[in-house]
């Protein structure tokens, strides 16, 4: 009977023979064994976190990348642009001068067709 009088605790203790065994109630073993597995579970998320953050940072590193080089590719095409500008500017003033030219030239070719024109009908007025 002297046994059953004793706590629990003290009764767990006596029975442990060697200095590294120890008994414990059970409650406080599974709680320890659920705090095991959420730090566990936990350190997992956090190494999954951090391989994220670290793909996040390369992709973010890619994308800056690419962004750079769409910026050095439009400024390419403005300057493209500005020098196609200039030599369809260039293209509309030769444009112009040919022009210039073309009626001249037909102007002269009029003149000399009623010229040569009023020359035969002076001939013809001075023969008749």
């Amino acid at each position: 009977m002297l046994l059953m009088t004793m706590s629990l605790s003290s009764f767990s203790q006596s029975l442990s023979n060697k200095a590294t065994e120890c008994v414990v109630p059970c409650y406080t073993l599974k709680n320890a064994l659920v705090m095991k597995e959420s730090k566990d579970l936990i350190e997992k998320q956090l190494t999954i976190a951090r391989d994220s953050i670290s793909i996040m940072g390369t992709i973010i590193i890619e994308k800056d990348n690419l962004i750079a080089n769409k910026d050095k590719q439009i400024e390419l095409y403005k300057q493209n642009e500005e020098s196609m500008k200039g030599i369809v500017k260039e293209k509309d003033i030769q444009v112009g001068e040919y022009k210039k030219l073309y009626k001249r030239e037909k102007r002269l070719k009029l003149l000399g067709f009623g010229s040569g024109l009023a020359g035969i009908g002076f001939a013809v007025f001075l023969i008749l």
